[in-house]
């Protein structure tokens, strides 16, 4: 009874609706309302230019959308660009449910990358439900999809080098853990091409030396310390470099988190030997932090799951964007006051990132699970915060959610 005298409340205070162009999410930077409406919003034409206030770093995703009674109008100075002006139009057309209302959008993002990670390796998830978080991170404005690979649990994506991965790489007591299951290499680049045509990039990660139990039973390792580990992981590297080139996939993730038993731990300069082959791809290194010590030379970026402050390297923020500890009510909370960041701008803050675990086995379809909790919800809220990048209150008491 409580809650629902909450939602009550909470609906008697809605006022009336404003128009498609105040509900739109991500909202855009500059909005001009025009007189008259569009006629035909299938006559879109793009001019090539660039958004003169986007700043530099940012104007590949800046765009300008302007509403006119005879049609529609695209500036951008790259497809990313025009990609979500499109995106934005076609949220005005379902909010509008009609005519559209001339006018005139400017809109670019705050920080580069706005992720979301999906841990595949806990519990494995459908490639259908997989596209479809692509596509909700696309009609948003999200564009870095970390794709959790490799868990305690499984490894799940497919080596051909190595096909003990997929023989013997599950650890699961239960049988409820998808043992068996895992992505082969063409379904990888299947999801890596469809994320790029919407604007997505894929980032694998294989979370290592911790989380490795199924990586060491798979070849009769007793710890991440024996001859031939950091061999065969360089191998994999190198292997799931191939998969794919450096412009659709540009950084790979190597885990470094939660390393708490003797048998996890590697060598001193083992994390600097897999490293090398990230970078010798041309790839960027990401470990977590906190995480193992990194000694690697070359480019690297942290993603901070706990503390305050990362290192100097550039750095992803994921503190408390956990979103499978969030109700729907807990998730408006933090998409409203919890700013990624938490502080001063800086250069080396390149963007933000929530994460779905499903840390409890779920048995399959594993869909459902994904589908219960609050993912497509985060993708609209914490796309809109990740947009800005700031704490602010998004007005949702006088918008219509999506």
């Amino acid at each position: 009874m409580k809650i629902n005298s909450l939602l009550i409340a909470f609906a008697l205070s809605l006022p009336a609706f404003a128009g498609p162009f105040e509900d739109l999410q991500p909202q855009p930077k500059r909005v001009v309302a025009a007189d008259g409406t569009c006629a035909d919003v299938r006559n879109v034409t793009v001019q090539t230019a660039r958004i003169e206030d986007a700043p530099s770093a940012l104007a590949v995703e800046a765009y300008r959308l302007e509403i006119a009674p005879e049609g529609v109008k695209i500036v951008a100075s790259d497809p990313r660009g025009e990609r979500y002006a499109r995106a934005t139009l076609a949220q005005l057309v379902k909010l509008a449910e009609g005519p559209l209302p001339c006018g005139t959008l400017v809109d670019w993002p705050t920080f580069r990358w706005r992720g979301l990670m999906h841990d595949c390796g806990r519990n494995y998830l459908e490639l259908g439900a997989i596209r479809d978080i692509l596509d909700m991170m696309a009609a948003y404005k999200l564009n870095l999809f970390h794709w959790h690979l490799t868990e305690y649990y499984a490894w799940r994506l497919q080596s051909k080098k190595f096909p003990e991965l997929e023989k013997n790489g599950y650890h699961d007591p239960f049988g409820s853990r998808h043992a068996g299951m895992f992505y082969t290499q063409d379904e990888f680049r299947e999801i890596v091409d469809y994320a790029w045509k919407r604007g997505v990039t894929v980032m694998p990660e294989f979370d290592i030396p911790g989380h490795s139990y199924a990586f060491r039973k798979a070849f009769g390792f007793a710890s991440m310390r024996d001859a031939g580990v950091t061999d065969r992981l360089v191998a994999l590297v190198k292997e799931l470099c191939a998969l794919a080139p450096r412009e659709k996939m540009p950084f790979v993730h190597l885990g470094g988190d939660e390393v708490w038993d003797p048998e996890e731990r590697f060598r001193p300069g083992d994390m600097a030997t897999v490293a090398k082959a990230v970078t010798g791809c041309g790839r960027t290194v990401v470990t977590w932090d906190p995480g193992e010590p990194f000694e690697a030379k070359g480019p690297r970026v942290a993603m901070l799951w706990g503390g305050t402050q990362a290192t100097d390297c550039p750095w992803f923020d994921a503190r408390g964007w956990y979103i499978e500890a969030y109700d729907p009510f807990e998730l408006l909370g933090a998409a409203s006051y919890l700013a990624p960041f938490r502080g001063e701008r800086k250069p080396e803050q390149l963007g933000a990132i929530f994460c779905a675990w499903h840390d409890s086995a779920v048995g399959l379809p594993c869909e459902r699970a994904f589908r219960n909790q609050p993912v497509f919800p985060a993708c609209v809220a914490l796309g809109d915060l990740y947009w800005h990048g700031r704490a602010y209150a998004p007005a949702f008491s006088r918008r219509r959610l999506p």
